[in-house]
């Protein structure tokens, strides 16, 4: 059982430096709380480790937060996972019927926002092997090249992280994610767990299916230019 953990280049150096081998498609275990959080809202609020590789993992976190009152819920949610040698990276979109349907596995333009530049052995794709993890992460960035419709700044596309590289995801199936609710069945015995009403569409999994399926097609592996600095891409 495993929760991950928000990405970044200083928490998971040797995964930031290491190279793609594979792309897939796959579920992460949200668990988030509220009474009313999903009949009348579909906004809720991403906290650190929240996200988890399995149910269980999302469960056994639940009982430990558990206080008098508390509803729990755990959404299945689609995810582009990359593999290295090193460990994953899984990139997921919350508050969206269709995680990801924005994002494009080809660059939608070569220009950079002002004062940005290219990370080493930048790509116009990185759903290909041997791409940099540091890269294929930032071109999730709000700011990113890869955008056709750019999603909320804040709250929205979020990236985690494992070192376990051969960390054991639920692979993406044909059906809907699924959904359970918490309720109690008294302070002396664990939470129980119900089947909650449907949050997800039919096409909830096809865009994140679609751009896995892209791995090998062939990638734009240009090198940086003389003159090109490391920096946060796109």
């Amino acid at each position: 059982m495993t929760r991950l953990y928000s990405f970044s280049e200083s928490s998971f150096a040797k995964l930031a430096r290491s190279k793609v081998k594979s792309v897939e498609a796959a579920y992460l275990y949200y668990l988030f709380q509220g009474r009313n959080a999903w009949h009348s809202t579909w906004i809720t609020q991403y906290a650190e480790g929240c996200m988890h590789s399995d149910l269980d993992s999302a469960k056994a976190t639940a009982e430990r937060r558990r206080t008098q009152g508390s509803v729990f819920y755990i959404a299945e949610m689609p995810s582009l996972v990359f593999r290295s040698a090193s460990g994953v990276i899984a990139v997921t979109q919350i508050n969206s019927a269709s995680p990801l349907s924005g994002y494009s596995a080809n660059a939608m333009t070569d220009r950079l926002p002002t004062g940005v530049a290219k990370v080493r052995g930048a790509r116009d794709c990185y759903i290909s092997k041997g791409a940099p993890m540091l890269g294929a992460a930032l071109s999730f960035d709000q700011q990113s090249r890869f955008w056709r419709e750019r999603p909320p700044r804040h709250n929205a596309v979020i990236l985690v992280a494992s070192e376990e590289a051969k960390l054991l995801l639920s692979p993406v199936s044909s059906s809907k994610p699924s959904s359970v609710r918490s309720y109690s069945n008294g302070s002396v015995y664990r939470l129980g767990w119900s089947v909650a009403s449907d949050r997800h569409g039919d096409t909830a999994t096809r865009p994140i299916k679609t751009l896995s399926s892209q791995f090998r097609l062939p990638a734009d592996a240009r090198q940086p230019a003389r003159g090109e600095v490391d920096g946060p891409e796109e």
